[in-house]
């Protein structure tokens, strides 16, 4: 099976190259895996919990929130298989 990776940042350009990438994939028949990798907070200075529960882990939220809504829509507008993956 083909797939075409899609990275996503949310942005305005990345929805439009989203819809172009989906296209593409439809007519090749091929799957979509639409990534997002997401810059964790990481400090020597302070407690490490606490910068996880106060940005990691509600920027984490967020993103996979917004990945399940692209996959969501990407699947019913152009019924394609679409895998959604945040690194």
């Amino acid at each position: 099976m083909k797939k075409i990776l899609v990275p996503t940042d949310f942005s305005a350009n990345a929805n439009k190259a989203l819809k172009y990438a989906a296209e593409i994939a439809k007519a090749a028949k091929a799957e979509i895996l639409l990534i997002n990798v997401c810059d964790a907070v990481d400090t020597p200075f302070t407690d490490k919990s606490f910068v996880e529960q106060k940005y990691n882990l509600p920027v984490e939220e967020a993103t996979q929130k917004e990945l399940l809504l692209l996959q969501k829509e990407l699947s019913e507008n152009y019924q394609l298989k679409v895998e959604a993956q945040m690194y």
